[in-house]
């Protein structure tokens, strides 16, 4: 996770390895950022 000057969140993933990974990877990275970037009760 990475914020700019603007306080604008990126989800950033570095892949070492050449194999794409899977799509339900990319949606639990997705589902972890808005797990700890979201307001109680939201």
């Amino acid at each position: 996770m990475a914020k700019d000057s603007r306080k604008k969140l990126y989800n950033v993933e570095i892949q070492r390895d050449s194999d794409k990974a899977p799509p339900e990877r990319a949606r639990i990275h997705v589902a972890a950022v808005d797990w700890n970037n979201l307001d109680r009760g939201s």
